[in-house]
């Protein structure tokens, strides 16, 4: 089993505090305004695809083509 110094520890809990952060901001930015956040729900499929929660990232992916249609 590698061996984790605490620097690498804090940097991944940093990445992932930083993750989920924008996670609420891109969610914020699509309910306070869902006609113009494309870009917010494009980001928020690439924020769950790289996490491999490929469901929530269609998700994300199609709301702009709803709200548009």
């Amino acid at each position: 089993m590698p061996v984790i110094s605490k620097q690498d520890k804090q940097r991944k809990e940093e990445e992932e505090f930083r993750i989920k952060l924008s996670i609420v901001f891109y969610e914020l930015a699509f309910h306070f305004n869902p006609h113009y956040c494309v870009e917010a729900c494009n980001n928020l499929g690439v924020i769950y695809k790289d996490r491999d929660n490929l469901n929530k990232a269609v998700e994300c992916y199609q709301v702009p083509i709803m709200v548009i249609v």
